[in-house]
């Protein structure tokens, strides 16, 4: 039998170096160019060519098939591409939105219009910003209370059907909010008459009589409108000409404003004065390329309806511009349980919770008309566990030339990196050796960093009443088994007259129990002797007895230690670091400099302090 021969080009390698040496292998296999010298002569320069070629190639195959597929597309067009087969059309940038009060002074009728798209302006860090109203609002006091403006500059842009040409009506302006857009429609140039066309958000009701446009993300950012062909929606015929009126937004960069000045007076009256009620939000940069690979395929398998908690989730984040993350669970997961209900929570992408108005344009025009009918959809606020941290961190002097408080702002601003990017979501879990890593990766010199971990909760009791209050942390609590307190620090309230604070102890029978206690040490008295328990493996603390009359600040926080570094939230909790309450030390590492005493004098940071 004859043998196969070995002398065949290896096609697997992608390195360079590699495919140059498979092909010298492969020409020295062969008979005319065994004894051939491919180092010095003018055939390694062709060997360079052929291997470049080889490696181009390998490298677009390789970026080509990359793009073909969602998960792994790294041009926004590409995967822009996909969402597009999957019904799934971008988020556009969106406008911030603020409420203002206006009082007209001497109008000279209390009858007044303040019509659509009248403008207002508003300064940001030293930046000026456009405003317009989003609706027409009427008044018989010459007083407009709440009245919803949002950021941006109106924009129109017009085109003349031609059914025999292939021009695409694109909004030229990236950062167009689509939520804004208008589109009117005319018979011709001559006539006046508008027939407006709304946005197709579900084929199943549409018919060949239905003015609606279809919109997408084309594959260089710009938004596209298309209309319908007859049967699904009503086409157009030539000679058409299409307005799109829109407002082309900053995004997040209006997000705070307060303070708004009117640019047009209300029907000749320009004396006014404009009370904020409140602040502009929910401004927001257009979908990421991640974000978009992320929920296309949430939503697709929604199907355009809500019955699961995915279904409710993707329907949210597609259609609600104003949520950083968002959260869904079933009534029988709920604690405790209430069958029949469907809860959501929402973190917004300014502030920690959602406006009434937000809650319920969500509840009414989203979820609702695509629920089941037996399932009653409920918001939950989200609630947060706030993290203390003690940071210790040893350096190696010789490494650097930064002082100890330079060192520190870097060491702190890693940490706050850290919070806005890892943590801050219902998905965020405070990973301890993440968090070490970032401390010790942000400064060269830090050899190594350790962190006690604190976890805090805050309430608002209800004064000179008695009211149960059931504190949920993220993470079972460090319970000691002894008579050392789990509670680590507790703010100061007013009960029985007293400036009092919490603590907790065990009873005969080994419950963790709570009472009030004012001063401290030696000097400690206690005042109320059971006002509640602690619950240390699910992470509870909950008070029954508490009857405060004032409390300092702003609401009253208790602070425990968890039982693990780790904290990861559940269903609407929320985890984030209390960037005021972080306390910072460093020391240089004697070991490592070398001295002869360096184990005599290192110290050791204790688990606790």
């Amino acid at each position: 039998m004859a043998q196969r021969s070995n002398n065949q080009l290896n096609v697997s390698e992608l390195d360079f170096d590699q495919i140059k040496t498979n092909l010298k292998q492969f020409l020295r296999s062969q008979d005319t160019l065994q004894d051939y010298d491919f180092e010095g002569s003018a055939f390694s320069t062709l060997l360079d060519v052929m291997a470049y070629v080889t490696h181009y190639n390998a490298i677009n195959a390789n970026i080509g098939i990359n793009e073909t597929f969602i998960e792994t597309a790294q041009s926004r067009g590409s995967v822009v591409g996909h969402a597009r087969q999957l019904s799934y059309t971008p988020k556009s940038s969106t406008g911030a939105i603020a409420y203002i009060a206006i009082d007209v002074i001497g109008a000279t009728s209390n009858d007044l219009t303040l019509q659509k798209n009248h403008r207002f302006r508003t300064t940001v860090d030293g930046v000026n910003y456009g405003f317009v109203t989003t609706g027409s609002y009427i008044t018989d006091n010459a007083f407009f209370a709440d009245v919803e403006i949002k950021q941006g500059i109106l924009k129109t842009v017009e085109y003349i059907y031609d059914l025999n040409t292939a021009e695409k009506f694109i909004i030229p302006d990236l950062n167009v909010d689509t939520a804004t857009l208008v589109v009117n429609v005319r018979d011709s140039e001559a006539s006046s008459t508008l027939y407006t066309f709304t946005i197709a958000k579900s084929i199943t009701t549409v018919t060949n009589t239905s003015r609606v446009f279809f919109l997408n993300e084309t594959f260089d950012g710009r938004y596209e409108i298309t209309f319908g062909d007859g049967v699904i929606g009503q086409s157009l015929v030539n000679g058409n000409v299409i307005e799109i009126d829109y407002l082309v937004c900053n995004g997040v960069d209006a997000n705070g404003a307060t303070g708004f000045t009117m640019l047009d007076p209300i029907e000749g009256n320009a004396d006014v004065t404009i009370t904020t009620t409140q602040s502009a939000t929910g401004g927001a940069a257009r979908e990421s390329i991640d974000t978009i690979r992320y929920r296309a395929p949430l939503t697709f398998s929604a199907q355009n309806r809500a019955v699961t908690p995915d279904d409710y989730r993707a329907l949210i984040l597609e259609n609600f511009t104003n949520a950083k993350s968002a959260v869904v669970w079933g009534g029988e997961d709920n604690d405790p349980p209430q069958y029949g209900k469907a809860f959501m929570s929402i973190i917004p992408l300014v502030g920690e919770t959602l406006s009434n108005a937000e809650e319920s344009t969500i509840l009414n025009t989203i979820i609702k008309p695509k629920a089941v009918v037996s399932i009653t959809p409920e918001f939950v606020n989200p609630t947060y566990t706030y993290v203390s941290l003690e940071v210790f961190y040893k350096k190696n002097q010789a490494e650097t030339s930064l002082s100890d408080g330079q060192i520190t702002s870097l060491v702190n601003q890693a940490i706050s990196d850290y919070d806005a990017n890892q943590l801050r979501k219902f998905d965020g879990v405070l990973r301890y050796s993440t968090l070490l890593t970032a401390i010790d990766t942000a400064e060269k010199s830090i050899i190594n960093s350790s962190v006690r971990v604190y976890l805090k909760k805050r309430f608002i009791p209800t004064l000179n009443a008695t009211v149960r209050y059931e504190l949920e942390f993220s993470s079972p609590i460090y319970d000691t088994n002894s008579n050392e307190s789990v509670i680590y620090r507790s703010s100061v309230f007013t009960y029985a007259e007293q400036q009092c604070t919490f603590q907790d102890y065990l009873n005969s029978t080994g419950d963790r129990r709570i009472r009030i206690v004012r001063g401290s040490g030696v000097n400690q008295t206690i005042v109320a002797n059971d006002v509640g328990y602690v619950d240390a493996l699910a992470g509870k603390i909950i008070l029954t007895g508490f009857n405060p009359s004032a409390f300092v600040g702003a609401y009253i926080e208790l602070t425990v230690i968890p039982n693990s570094n780790d904290v990861a939230p559940k269903r609407n909790n929320v985890v984030a670091i209390d960037l005021n309450d972080v306390v910072i030390l460093g020391s240089g590492d004697p070991i490592i400099s070398g001295s002869a005493a360096a184990g005599l004098n290192y110290d050791l940071i204790p688990r606790h302090g």
